[in-house]
C-alpha cells in the first residue's frame, strides 16, 4: 500500500475506489463527506474500475475543483500541464492514487475526512500529507462549541489583539471561560493551533462532521445547536420552518437552490476578510425528506 500511495507502483484511483466499493463502502457517502455542504450528484452503480472512474472519480474531481481554473489547479498541484487535470475530471485518463489524495487535500482540505470514512489508518505524514489521527473528528466534535472557538481564532478581531484572552473570547461567543479553555486544549492536542507566546495561531482547514461519528457525539451536536437556535425563532423572517405540499419535481428543484446558495455562501466566506463569526442555520433544508 505504501508503494501505491507514494506513486512507486502505478495504481490508479479508480481501482482503489472500486476495491473500496467491493468492501461494501458507499462511494456516494465518501464523496459527500469530501464536498459537503454541496450535494454530490447521484451516480450509476459502478461494476468495474473503468465505470468507477467515470461515475465517481471524474465527477468528484470536478466538484472539488469548484470555480478554480485549470491553470490555478495546475499550480496548486504542481502539474506539468493544466490539461492533465482536465483529462482526469473528464474521465479521458485515470488519475494516480497519490495525486488523487493530494487533490483532495489541497482542493477541499478534507483528506482527514476521506481517511475516516474509508477507515484508513496509515500515517500519511510520511508521504507529505498533513498528519491524521484516527479519532480526529470524534475528538474535534466532542465539545460542540470547539468549531466556534476555532473559527473565532481565525478572525481579524482576534488576530489584531496583542495578547490572547480567554475572557474576551468567552464574552464574544457567550461561552464560559472554562469552555473556551477546554476547546483550546482540544485544538492544541489535534495540532490545529499553536501558542506563540501571545496568541493562538491556527492551521487552516474545513471540518465537517463525517457520517462515521458515534451516535452519541452526533446527538450531542444536534442537541447543542438546536438549543442555541431557540432564541432565533421569534425573529421575523429568520430561521422559520415552513411546510408546503408540493410535487417531487419542485422538491428536487428547491433542494438544488439550497445547495447552490450554500455553495455561494461558502465561496463568499472563503474570499472575504474575517471580522466576526456567523452561524447560519439551515433548518428548512435539513428537514426536507
Amino acid at each position: 500500500m505504501g508503494d501505491w500511495l507514494a506513486g512507486k507502483t502505478p495504481i490508479r484511483a479508480s481501482l482503489y475506489a472500486f476495491l473500496l466499493s467491493k468492501k461494501g463502502l458507499n462511494l456516494e457517502d465518501i464523496a459527500s463527506a469530501i464536498v459537503a455542504p454541496r450535494v454530490f450528484p447521484k451516480q450509476k452503480a459502478s461494476t468495474t474500475p473503468t465505470a468507477t472512474q467515470k461515475n465517481f472519480i471524474a465527477p468528484l474531481l470536478k466538484e472539488i475543483r469548484g470555480e478554480r481554473t485549470l491553470r490555478e489547479v495546475g499550480d496548486i498541484l504542481r502539474l506539468k500541464t493544466p490539461a492533465a487535470y482536465n483529462h482526469w475530471e473528464s474521465a479521458r485518463r485515470d488519475i494516480p492514487l497519490h495525486t488523487f489524495l493530494e487533490a483532495i487535500d489541497q482542493l477541499s482540505s478534507r483528506l482527514h475526512t476521506f481517511c475516516e470514512v474509508i477507515g484508513f489508518e496509515k500515517n500519511l505524514s510520511k508521504l507529505g500529507f498533513p498528519s491524521h489521527r484516527k479519532d480526529f473528528s470524534e475528538k474535534f466534535f466532542t465539545l460542540p462549541w470547539t468549531p466556534t472557538v476555532f473559527l473565532a481564532l481565525q478572525t481579524s478581531r482576534y488576530e489584531s489583539q496583542l495578547k490572547h484572552s480567554s475572557a474576551k473570547l468567552a464574552r464574544q461567543l457567550n461561552l464560559s471561560i472554562k469552555k473556551i479553555d477546554d476547546a483550546l486544549h482540544i485544538l492544541a492536542d489535534l495540532e490545529l493551533v499553536t501558542f506563540d507566546g501571545a496568541l493562538y495561531r491556527h492551521r487552516k482547514g474545513q471540518f465537517y462532521a463525517p457520517p462515521t461519528l458515534s451516535k452519541s457525539t452526533l446527538e450531542r451536536l444536534n442537541l447543542y445547536w438546536f438549543s442555541q437556535s431557540k432564541e432565533l425563532y421569534s425573529q421575523p423572517g429568520l430561521h422559520k420552518i415552513e411546510e408546503h405540499a408540493l410535487s417531487i419535481e419542485s422538491l428536487e428543484k428547491i433542494k438544488t437552490w439550497v445547495a447552490e446558495l450554500r455553495e455561494r455562501i461558502r465561496e463568499e466566506v472563503k474570499t472575504s476578510t474575517p471580522e466576526t463569526v456567523a452561524h447560519i442555520h439551515w433548518q428548512v433544508s435539513d428537514m426536507l425528506p
